[in-house]
């Protein structure tokens, strides 16, 4: 079997996080295991069809990006943790007998993987992780088993490569989001950390739900919501270049709330439309019989100012904004990069960043 780059193997030091996105990317350093702070941080835009459906189609555009965005960021490392999303990844949840090793886990995983997997498995990487015992049966462990095609992961890697990366660690975007679960409750009492928590992590291109239920993820799930249309519509409406000059303009306050807030405002109905509709599936199909105590949401809505207030009316559960690096300290040259306005977006690149300290 040929797992994923290192993916879901024990934490090695000396990476940054890197989350590709369709329209963005973002690098993230952390320094320190007590208490973790920003080391570094670069962000730059990626070309339009660059990427393409989670798969980098124009390597040197992407590598372009990298280097831009690597540039006076801080950063120390040339190694990466990067996640992988979209179609081109297939997780499943398996059982298997409690006392298989990692190699047996891995023969049994290739023999049986056709009955899990419909795709061609010489074209795809796997591999697993052991999440947990079976609460009925401690004789049974849950066995994430994770798939990706062999091209997808290639096109991320010659990418990085281009603009003087190699990629240590391939991760799942769904797993790097759960990792950042704990950056979100942050300093919140223990007493409140054993709660029901659906995060939602609202990017450009899709919506990908974690349900948290006493710290463990139970559920993931992604959603058509985006904020690629919205932006588009900031930016025509303000007759700016681009989303680096909308970001720039609301950055600075040139565009203040009060000059986005209709647009904001019906992206937020929506939003909170999806958001509720998502939650009533997730308890109908997994009969979760609990309540969910607090609706996080993170990603580049909350770049846009207003946008915490606007989703807040139309909620009807106990929400707010999370900031996986809200209670970190910052470089010097990771606040030039304006890592602190970007926080809200950093998810996943601070659920891959972490996994370098802890």
């Amino acid at each position: 079997m040929s797992p994923f780059v290192d993916a879901f193997k024990k934490n090695r030091s000396g990476f940054m996080g890197v989350d590709i996105g369709m329209r963005r990317l973002h690098l993230l350093e952390f320094s320190g295991s007590e208490q973790p702070c920003v080391s570094g941080f670069g962000s730059a835009s990626i070309a339009d069809h660059a990427v393409i459906d989670d798969r980098v189609a124009d390597i040197d555009a992407v590598g372009d990006s990298v280097k831009q965005a690597l540039h006076r960021s801080g950063i120390g490392s040339r190694r990466a943790a990067l996640a992988v999303a979209g179609p081109a990844v297939i997780s499943k949840m398996v059982e298997l007998p409690a006392g298989l090793g990692d190699a047996e886990i891995e023969e049994q995983i290739h023999y049986d993987a056709a009955a899990y997997i419909s795709h061609p498995i010489e074209e795809l990487h796997l591999d697993f992780r052991i999440v947990e015992s079976d609460p009925s049966n401690p004789d049974i462990n849950r066995v994430m088993l994770a798939a990706c095609r062999r091209d997808t992961v290639a096109s991320y890697i010659d990418a990085l490569a281009k603009g003087g990366i190699s990629v240590a660690i391939v991760d799942l975007a769904s797993a790097a989001l759960e990792n950042a679960c704990g950056l979100l409750v942050g300093d919140i009492p223990a007493a409140q950390v054993l709660t029901n928590r659906a995060v939602f992590d609202v990017r450009a291109e899709y919506t990908r739900l974690t349900v948290q239920h006493r710290g463990k993820s139970v559920y993931t799930r992604e959603l058509t919501l985006a904020t690629q249309q919205l932006t588009d519509l900031l930016v025509a409406q303000h007759d700016v270049l681009n989303e680096d000059d909308l970001f720039g303009q609301l950055r600075t306050g040139a565009i203040s709330a009060s000059m986005i807030a209709d647009k904001v405002a019906d992206f937020a109905a929506d939003a909170a439309r999806q958001v509720e509709q998502a939650l009533q599936f997730f308890t109908s199909a997994a009969a979760f019989d609990e309540t969910i105590d607090e609706v996080v949401i993170v990603g580049d809505i909350g770049l846009l100012p207003g946008s915490e207030r606007a989703l807040g009316e139309h909620l009807n559960r106990p929400f707010r904004l999370g900031n996986p690096i809200a209670n970190m300290s910052a470089s010097s040259a990771a606040k030039d990069k304006n890592v602190e306005w970007y926080g809200p977006a950093l998810s996943v690149a601070s659920g891959l960043a972490i996994r370098a300290v802890r």
